[in-house]
């Protein structure tokens, strides 16, 4: 005996019997849902969203052969109750009986209470958190702070945005709680929420590489590979108050993205932002958001380690990548030229060579210049 949500998630199951048999090991996930393969199976097949509506006991074959019967909260269908089909009539009498009683008792909790689930109220308010910061109001400093380090993030660590997309436009809502709370077994103190029908995960990228030694790129590629979904990544951002930007991002990745690298699994925005500046310019965004990375990298050494790395990279460019025109102009050795170089590359891991990069930073050299001609700050 089984009973599971609209989303495919066991409320319940008879545990002996399911290990015995070896339903739990093939039919319920470690978050204890069905899994991602059989969820997507049934969402394809044509007459299984029309047994929704079916009033009775029936039967139906599928991933098992399973006598069926509905739960209904009003007219509106909430889950369902599942039991073995036998060979033996009078005992698929009995349990058809079996289901028709219980029925009664689960609809009349579901009616109580109004719906299956008690939600962590800790893990409601981060998420209503989250989304007051997406639909940019103000959200008070301290507060903001305490629930972060609430959930165990720390000072200084760093986070990415993850916006999903179904393969199949008629999916998503259907396995959207499955995948928020696949998501929330992957990586250690992720929170996946729902946000305007989008499936947003905020990801603590500092905390997972500190408990995983896994790839985060090859779990997740793993992951949206057997849940039929893509991605599209934030930048990293330390500041949660930036996470509507991080959104903009995951949402331009998954827009340019897909029909550059058509056999990819997920799009980060670092790939996508010189296309996205070629046909958008940097409108609602700040330079350190959307220009080359390198850049806000080099300008944050800079002021720890009092360097002019930045400077350095800037006049070689202007320079037409001639070290000894740049090294004159920045008064220094050629040999001391060269090493800066060198450095910003260990930094950055930029590729001169490559002209798309050079674009990338003389383009983005410019939105600089422009972004703060105001003469409060120079590059």
């Amino acid at each position: 005996m089984a009973l599971v949500d609209t989303n495919f998630r066991y409320v319940s199951y008879s545990l002996r019997q399911a290990v015995e048999s070896g339903f739990e090991d093939m039919y319920v996930s470690e978050n204890k849902y069905l899994p991602l393969e059989y969820i997507n199976m049934l969402n394809a097949m044509e007459d299984y969203k029309a047994l929704e509506r079916e009033p009775g006991v029936f039967r139906y074959v599928a991933v098992e052969d399973l006598l069926h019967k509905n739960i209904f909260y009003g007219n509106a269908y909430v889950g369902r109750l599942a039991i073995s089909n036998v060979k033996d009539p009078v005992q698929n009498a009995y349990y058809r009986q079996v289901l028709m009683v219980l029925c009664e008792y689960v609809e009349k909790l579901y009616t109580r209470y109004g719906t299956f689930w008690h939600s962590e109220k800790a893990d409601d308010r981060f998420k209503r958190l989250l989304c007051t910061l997406l639909e940019q109001k103000a959200v008070e400093e301290d507060t903001l702070h305490r629930m972060s380090q609430s959930r165990g993030d720390e000072p200084g660590d760093q986070f990415y945005l993850l916006q999903l997309k179904s393969h199949f436009s008629n999916n998503q809502n259907l396995i959207e709680e499955a995948i928020i709370a696949r998501l929330n077994t992957l990586f250690p103190g992720v929170c996946s929420f729902s946000w305007e029908h989008e499936i947003l995960a905020l990801i603590n990228i500092s905390r997972y590489e500190r408990l995983k030694e896994e790839s985060f790129s090859q779990v997740l590629a793993y992951f949206l590979r057997d849940s039929l979904f893509m991605a599209g990544i934030s930048r990293k951002f330390s500041d949660l108050r930036s996470l509507h930007a991080a959104y903009r991002q995951t949402s331009i990745a998954l827009e340019i993205g897909p029909p550059i690298d058509t056999t990819y699994w997920y799009f980060k925005f670092n790939d996508y932002a010189y296309e996205y500046l070629m046909h958008c310019g940097y409108q609602g965004f700040t330079p350190d958001q959307v220009c080359h990375r390198a850049i806000p990298a080099l300008r944050e050494y800079d002021r720890e380690n009092d360097t002019q790395l930045n400077m350095t990279l800037k006049t070689y460019i202007l320079l037409q990548y001639n070290a000894v025109a740049a090294a004159n102009a920045l008064f220094v050795a050629r040999s001391t030229f060269l090493k800066r170089l060198e450095r910003i590359r260990a930094l950055t891991g930029i590729d001169l060579d490559s002209k798309r990069q050079r674009h990338y930073l003389i383009l983005s050299y410019d939105i600089y210049d422009m972004y703060y001609s105001d003469g409060y700050e120079h590059v």
